[in-house]
Order: C-alpha cells, then sequence, then structure tokens
C-alpha cells in the first residue's frame, strides 16, 4: 500500500514538473506577431510582413524523402528579401536558421538563401522550401522565426 502511494506521488511530481518546464518554455519564447517573421541577426530583432515583400512566380520540382517529385507552382518572396526588408545584408552572412512554431528548424548556407522560397497558405502560415533539394527535412511548415548568423 505504500508503494502505491509512493509511485502515484512521483507521478504527481513529475507532471508538475512537465507542467512548470512547458510553461516557462513557452513564456520564453520570442513573441512573433501575426503575418509576419520575427528576423534576428546583426544586433537586430525586426518583423518582417512576408505579405508586404515582392512576391515572384516560383516553379520547379520538390522531392520528398522516398524521392518521389511533385511539381509546384506558387506565387513566394525569396528568403534574401526578408533579410533585405529586415536591414540585414546577406553578403556579410555565413548562415540562415528557419524556425518553426514548434520549434522545428532547418539551416540553410547564404549561397542557398536565394533559392529559398517563402510561401503563405490561406491562414498567412508560411512555409520554406528549395527546389531540387532531396533533404525533405529542409522544408518547414508555420515558420515563424529567421536567424542570420
Amino acid at each position: 500500500m505504500k508503494q502505491k502511494k509512493w509511485t502515484y506521488f512521483m507521478i504527481l511530481v513529475l507532471a508538475l514538473a512537465v507542467i512548470c518546464f512547458a510553461y516557462l518554455h513557452f513564456m520564453n519564447r520570442p513573441k512573433v506577431p501575426e503575418n509576419g517573421l520575427l528576423v534576428i541577426g546583426q544586433g537586430k530583432e525586426i518583423t518582417v510582413a512576408v505579405d508586404q515583400l515582392p512576391h515572384q512566380k516560383a516553379e520547379g520540382v520538390l522531392v520528398n524523402g522516398k524521392g518521389e517529385e511533385k511539381e509546384v507552382s506558387e506565387d513566394a518572396v525569396v528568403l534574401t528579401e526578408v533579410l533585405k526588408a529586415a536591414g540585414i545584408d546577406p553578403a556579410s552572412l555565413s548562415s540562415i536558421t528557419l524556425t518553426a512554431s514548434d520549434e522545428y528548424s532547418a539551416s540553410y548556407t547564404i549561397d542557398e538563401a536565394d533559392r529559398v522560397f517563402l510561401v503563405q497558405d490561406e491562414e498567412k502560415k508560411i512555409s520554406a522550401f528549395i527546389f531540387g533539394d532531396p533533404n525533405a527535412k529542409r522544408r518547414i511548415h508555420d515558420v515563424d522565426r529567421v536567424e542570420a548568423e
């Protein structure tokens, strides 16, 4: 009987610890306004409204993890345009990390930045991809931060 009470007590303590850590994690995340990206780099933190930037037609082939190809034609913004809108010179960078709202992230070299396309869906969520990139894990959905290094 004592062992059962001890087990319930430990489960309660662990549950409270998980709730506390989750709360702290979400409270310490950078606040990103809707319909924008938080661009962090060169000592700046600037919000950029992607829908206000110049769009271009992005047409090409996306490759998934199985090697299957999918034709895509979307109005998109090039990642370097987001950096320029934030006042960051892409030529002075070495890498860029895009982070989604669930903290999933992918990094790109500065040489790839002009091939990274950002697309907004009907819900104003932003997705990022590179045509022909065989690493489907670098395709990110619901991007909310750009960290320039």
